[in-house]
């Protein structure tokens, strides 16, 4: 059951969620990006991946499976997390829309919705079911409630960002289906 998110994470995400120079903060052991597909590597040094259109240009479904699959089977589908939905397309009363009360609204550079649950309630795809459609929320950012892991997939991007623990990297990267790439030291 989705709950209010601790002040600590607020903070945290709100911080984070106005450094315009990074998609996850700094401090992690491994850096991993999974490139959506149509994207590629270009050699600039800041935004080192391209594509056709990056807007909307989400992880194909299967990736997403065999990324969900991952992290439900290094992290756990229990594990406790906070995650940020992109509400771009929302506004504050169309927050009375959405059938939790528990969201905090953050808005500034992009407006976001927060919230907490286990980690099998606040994937891709469990998202996808649990609300309409029409509402267009987006899991732009999930992350472990102790922070020991974040997963960037922000708008207008066409990659996934996953600052992690070597455990985690490693069972991504060896995932041929996601065809993960190891950026750890880059400077993304």
């Amino acid at each position: 059951m989705f709950t209010r998110i601790s002040q600590a994470n607020e903070t945290w995400f709100r911080a984070m969620a106005q450094d315009y120079d990074r998609d996850i903060p700094q401090g992690f052991p491994r850096v991993v990006v999974i490139l959506h597909p149509g994207t590629y590597v270009v050699d600039d040094p800041v935004l080192p991946f391209r594509a056709p259109n990056a807007n909307d240009v989400p992880l194909s479904e299967e990736q997403t499976e065999a990324f969900e699959q991952v992290l439900l089977k290094v992290l756990g589908p229990k594990e406790q997390c906070c995650v940020a939905f992109y509400a771009g397309y929302l506004r504050p009363e169309g927050i009375a829309r959405i059938d939790t009360p528990e969201m905090t609204w953050v808005s500034g550079r992009l407006a976001y919705l927060l919230l907490q649950d286990e980690l099998n309630e606040c994937l891709f795809s469990a998202v996808e079911k649990h609300w309409d459609p029409f509402l267009f929320l987006e899991v732009s950012y999930l992350w472990a409630t102790d922070r020991s892991w974040v997963i960037a997939s922000t708008p207008d991007t066409a990659y996934t960002v996953i600052g992690c623990d070597g455990a985690l990297a490693e069972a991504l990267l060896q995932e041929p289906q996601l065809k993960a790439l190891d950026w750890t030291g880059r400077g993304l």
